[in-house]
């Protein structure tokens, strides 16, 4: 009897996990075209990555009707809400950026934000994760840049009509 609860111990430690990652997968489908987008807090002074510093990713779909992400964030500032952003190009507040989603962390400081949004084609754009009261129907209203994370590579996303 020991031996069978210990083989399905060990046996739902193996497909727990399989569960949980399908969150996302049925999100995505087998998402073989997914693509993920890292970003990281960094030093406002010279923007190099913080070492064991808050970070994220969004793991998204380049190329599709609508733009489908999930985006999970670590170690920020718990009990905090956050809007993930495309940073508009333009000159600063970044009028025309583009609010992807927004989230709540929790005690540990985890955020995860799932969306499907029409953005249009976008061409290598910054996506940054903001404090929800720093940004605005006029773009950026507050700077506060160590408590934001920031991308590492810009993304491409094609809109299929």
């Amino acid at each position: 009897m020991k031996q069978i609860l210990i083989v399905a111990l060990i046996l739902s430690m193996l497909v727990l996990p399989a569960f949980a990652a399908c969150d996302d997968q049925d999100r995505f489908g087998d998402c073989k075209d997914c693509e993920v987008l890292k970003l990281y807090e960094k030093d406002p002074s010279t923007w190099t990555i913080v070492e064991d510093g808050a970070y994220g990713h969004m793991r998204y779909t380049p190329e599709a009707t609508e733009l489908n992400f999930v985006f999970k964030g670590f170690l920020l500032e718990p009990a905090t809400d956050y809007s993930l952003i495309v940073y508009s190009p333009d000159s600063w507040p970044g009028v025309s950026s583009i609010i992807l989603g927004t989230g709540t962390t929790d005690e540990l400081g985890y955020v995860k934000i799932k969306n499907t949004i029409d953005t249009g084609t976008l061409e290598d754009v910054k996506v940054w994760l903001v404090l929800s009261s720093d940004i605005g129907t006029t773009g950026m209203t507050g700077w506060n840049p160590t408590e934001y994370l920031f991308e590492n590579n810009l993304i491409t996303y094609t809109e299929i009509v």
